[in-house]
């Protein structure tokens, strides 16, 4: 039967083995990001001095859905009727509610 100070003892040094894992992988990743803060900087943007493009506008229905959500949903609906014939006729988007339990508060 092992004593209390030698569970203490067992404890306090996997405690202290931790604690220096964690600080050399602190240590690590910010010597890391050092080398790379010092060796990346070309600009604001990171290109140099040339601004950053324009994203692409994203093509939206006349209901305000994406289409790469309607065409995502289209698929979806094909391979569930598997090769049967189906018509989409709506898109409804849920609205974004509060969880009931959110809403006693």
């Amino acid at each position: 039967m092992t004593s209390w100070a030698d569970r203490l003892e067992l404890i306090a040094t996997g405690c202290a083995v931790v604690m220096v894992a964690l600080a050399a992988l602190w240590l690590l990743t910010a010597l890391i990001g050092l080398f790379f803060a010092r060796n990346g900087k070309k600009g604001e943007n990171g290109n140099g001095d040339r601004p950053s493009p324009a994203p692409p506008p994203i093509a939206t229905s006349e209901f305000g859905i994406p289409e790469h959500h309607r065409v995502a949903v289209a698929a979806a609906v094909a391979l569930l009727m598997e090769g049967r014939p189906h018509r989409i006729a709506t898109i409804h988007v849920p609205t974004h509610r509060a969880p009931v339990w959110r809403r006693s508060c």
